[in-house]
Formats: structure tokens, C-alpha cells, sequence
């Protein structure tokens, strides 16, 4: 007989999932902006307009590649540091209908003699929107070189006449619009001397909308279908094909809510987790005996060189502790991903939740988070977060506390096996979980902070997972932590 774990339907403390929500994007989804220029790109006079805005600090407009209005969206030009000898000379923001080689702009037109920083910000955009940004650099003889960045982010050092003469963007891609709706561009500081026409323009394209869509649930279609697996309990869960699982029913197949239809299926019978359909604040799970049960995807979901995401709704009841359990594997030998809880009596390895992952050559893991398994074996549900940052750093979280992580620098070959992709056991069938799983995630590409925070969020909120101290601050202001605080690796 299966153990069942303790559920509750109260509504306890839940977390409070602020969504702002700014203008969404036009069907053309090219934001141009120009600053302070004439349309044949040529700087101004200090006393001419551009689309009737000139001056300092002066909140212009935007409008998308087709012309349509950019409605609810402005732009803002300042310079940090005295700004130059003539305030005036900087040129309102503006907006033109294209931006390429002849039609490029000017943000800041005279910031003469310091080493000043120029700044211009977006406002706007949906919080957690994605967006491409290129940024077109001045024409100067000047060679010293300036850091162009957006949000804050790793800058791209060059000279302000090699971005001219290429009449090419400096490329940001998926830059996520902040906690107010913000994308910011500077540019500087740069060496003493003149600094006229230290950028030209900039242009936007929009990506995706936020990770979490309007419903408050992880939309699919976000940043190209990065999501690569959804199984949630409480959609999807079958006895069998069509038929929907109901309480204390065996479930034959977990299908997949991504666009990737990965359904996980178990063909045998006895083999089968049970459905309970109050396990979690009124949620569902799938519950595993510990002994044979696990579904299988198949030989699906290798990652190869790319960097990747999962996120995992788990709870596992009173108990004395074993050796370790697998949540979800994919593993032939140090060729492999795993995310498993380890327990004491494993030799050299501390108890806790771990993400394992290899290449074939060579194998690390991040672990172990949750060392008091007090407060890990008690019935109650815990989010896991696995990030692996290809040939660079694998994090693990445990509801949303602080990550263990580990350097994976040296491993850089491709994980790619034959094994099958297994949820509640290991890819041969052993290190069977005892416990739920109420839901899974996977996505393509390791997540910045702000997306890991949003799923984390939705998850917590759904399945009323307690807080450690980091949460804590999420409910008090997740919206505010959001930025690009690690740099997003593409798959």
C-alpha cells in the first residue's frame, strides 16, 4: 500500500504574485527610436528640433517599423556628470519610422571634457517582456573607446567611430525589461576629451512577453518555445488514454503541456504512481511507492552543448533516510542529468537535493541543499530548481534559497545517450523515488534570476511551499529583484 503524505486544504500563507502590466507590443514588433537628429541622420544645430523635442531630459515618443504607435511607450535621454557644456545641446528623444545606415540618431550631442556616462531609458514595456536591442554607435574621429551595455550587463567595449563606420547595431539579445517596465542603454564613460555623438539610436525587437503569461501560469510559446517539458498534475494526468485520472487511481499517462507533446507514459500496470487529488493546497500529485513505479518519456531531451532549466514540485513523507532517490534522470554512465534528493549514509556526499550532470568524459554535480532532512522528509512540498550554465556553473536551489553551485568549466562535450528520460527513477529503473511530484519544468537555457524568481513564484504560490528567508523577500517585493542578473546562454 502506498504511504499517503499529509495534505491540506487551508489556505495557509500563500505568496502574493504582483503583475504589472504595461503596453504590449504592436503586430510589427520593431521599436526604432532616434534621438535629437534630422532624418538624414546628420547631427543638429543646438537650437533645432527633432519632431518638435530638443533639450535636456526632454520624455519623447516611439513608434514600431510599420508605422503604428508605440502607445504607453517614451523614451528618456540623461547624462551622468555635469552633462557636458550646454544642457541644451542634447536633443529631445524622438522617434523615425526606420533605422539603418542613413536614418541613425544622436541620444547625447555634446558631453564635453568628463568622463561622462549617457544614459537612455525605455519605459513602458511589459515587466518580464523579452526584447533585441541594437545599439547604433556616433560619428567621431575620437578613437577612445566606450562601454556600451544594457541593464546593467556585461558592457561591449568600442570606439565611437568602429560602431559608426560599420553602420551595424551593437547586438543585446534577450534583454528582459525590468521590474518597472524599463529597458536602460548606457554608453561611457569614456576617456577625457570631446565626446560628441556618443550614440545614435536604437532599435527594439520585441521577443516574447514575459515567462509567466497573462493568466498567471508559464506560457509555452515564451522566447521561441524555450519550453522543452510541462507535466502538471492537474492537467494531464491519465488512467488511461482520454480518460482523466481521479483519486487513488493509477496513472498511465503524464501528458507533456509544452508544444513538444513529450508525454510520459508507464505500460505496465503495477508499475504505475497513483493519483491523489488533494495532495498540495488543494492540488494534485502523482505519488511513487519507493519500490518499482516511474514513467517513461524515452530517448528524448538530450542537451547536448546547450545550457538548460528544471524546476520540480516534490514532497516526500516522515521517514528514517535511505541512500537516494531520483526526481528526474537521464544518465548512461557520467554521460548524463539527474536531479535526485541524496540522503545520509551515501559515502563522501552531503544529504540534501542535487543536480548531476556529465558529459561522458566528465561529470560534476551542485548539491546538497536541504541538509536538514527535518525539514526536507516532512510530507510537505518543495520546489527544486536545477540550472546547468553550460561549460560554466550548475546551480541547485531548494525553494528558492541560496544555490549550491559548482564549476563545470571542464566539462564542454555534448551530453547525448541512448537512455530513456524517466521521472520518479533513474534511466535503468533503480534509486526509485518515495514521494510526489506534482509538476515539472523544463526549459531551454539557463533561466536570468528574474525568470527563475517569476516560475518559482507560481509554483510557491500554487502549492503553498514554505519560505525560506530569500523567499521572504520575494513576497515582499519579487517584482523589484527582477533584472538581468546572470547572463541568459542560448540553446
Amino acid at each position: 500500500m502506498k504511504n499517503q503524505l499529509n495534505s491540506s486544504c487551508g489556505i495557509g500563507l500563500c505568496f502574493l504574485a504582483v503583475l504589472l502590466v504595461f503596453a504590449a507590443p504592436a503586430s510589427a514588433a520593431l521599436l526604432n527610436l532616434n534621438c535629437g537628429e534630422d532624418s538624414s541622420g546628420q547631427e543638429t544645430m543646438n537650437s533645432e528640433t527633432w519632431n518638435n523635442l530638443s533639450g535636456f531630459s526632454v520624455v519623447g515618443s516611439l513608434q514600431y517599423s510599420d508605422g503604428s504607435p508605440a502607445t504607453g511607450i517614451t523614451a528618456t535621454q540623461t547624462v551622468i556628470d555635469s552633462g557636458g557644456n550646454n544642457s541644451g545641446d542634447g536633443g529631445g528623444a524622438g522617434y523615425i519610422t526606420g533605422l539603418d545606415s542613413m536614418s541613425t540618431s544622436l541620444i547625447w550631442a555634446n558631453a564635453n571634457d568628463t568622463q561622462n556616462t549617457c544614459v537612455l531609458t525605455v519605459s513602458g514595456l511589459t515587466v518580464g517582456s523579452l526584447w533585441d536591442v541594437d545599439v547604433y554607435g556616433g560619428k567621431n574621429s575620437n578613437s577612445s573607446p566606450y562601454d556600451f551595455a544594457v541593464q546593467g550587463g556585461t558592457p561591449v567595449s568600442m570606439t565611437r567611430l568602429q560602431v559608426y563606420n560599420t553602420h551595424a547595431g551593437v547586438p543585446f539579445t534577450n534583454v528582459v525589461a525590468d521590474s518597472s517596465g524599463e529597458i536602460v542603454i548606457t554608453v561611457g564613460p569614456g576617456a577625457d576629451g570631446s565626446a560628441t555623438k556618443l550614440l545614435q539610436g536604437a532599435s527594439l525587437t520585441y521577443v516574447s512577453g514575459p515567462i509567466i503569461g497573462p493568466g498567471g501560469e508559464p506560457d509555452p510559446d515564451w522566447n521561441g518555445n524555450a519550453m522543452q517539458l510541462w507535466l502538471r498534475a492537474d492537467d494531464g494526468a491519465e488512467t488511461s488514454a482520454g480518460v482523466a485520472a481521479g483519486d487513488g487511481e493509477t496513472v498511465q499517462y503524464w501528458r507533456d503541456k509544452s508544444n513538444n507533446t513529450y508525454d510520459a507514459t508507464q505500460s505496465n500496470s503495477s508499475r504505475r504512481p497513483e493519483f491523489v487529488a488533494s495532495a498540495h493546497n488543494c492540488q494534485p500529485a502523482l505519488e511513487f511507492d519507493g519500490g518499482d513505479d516511474f514513467l517513461d518519456l524515452g530517448d528524448v531531451l538530450d542537451q547536448e552543448d546547450n545550457s538548460f532549466t528544471i524546476f520540480t514540485v516534490f514532497s516526500s513523507p516522515f521517514r528514517s533516510v535511505s541512500e537516494n532517490e531520483r526526481l528526474l534522470a537521464k544518465a548512461s554512465g557520467n554521460d548524463k542529468y539527474e536531479t535526485c534528493i541524496f540522503r545520509e549514509g551515501h559515502s563522501s556526499i552531503d544529504e540534501g537535493t542535487y543536480i548531476f550532470y556529465g558529459d561522458g568524459s566528465n561529470a560534476g554535480y551542485a548539491g546538497g541543499v536541504g541538509g536538514d532532512y527535518s525539514e526536507l522528509l516532512n510530507g510537505a512540498a518543495h520546489i527544486s530548481t536545477s540550472i546547468v550554465d553550460f561549460s560554466d556553473t550548475i546551480y541547485q536551489y531548494l525553494d528558492g534559497g541560496t544555490p549550491a553551485t559548482a564549476d563545470i568549466s571542464h566539462i564542454t562535450g555534448s551530453q547525448s545517450n541512448g537512455s530513456p528520460l524517466r521521472i520518479g527513477a533513474s534511466s535503468s529503473g533503480g534509486y526509485t523515488l518515495q514521494g510526489q511530484i506534482a509538476e515539472i519544468l523544463m526549459y531551454r537555457g539557463a533561466l536570468s534570476d528574474s525568470d527563475r524568481l517569476a516560475v518559482e513564484q507560481y509554483l510557491a504560490s500554487k502549492y503553498n511551499v514554505p519560505e525560506p528567508s530569500t523567499f521572504v523577500l520575494t513576497l515582499v517585493g519579487l517584482i523589484g529583484l527582477l533584472g538581468w542578473t546572470r547572463k541568459r546562454r542560448a540553446a
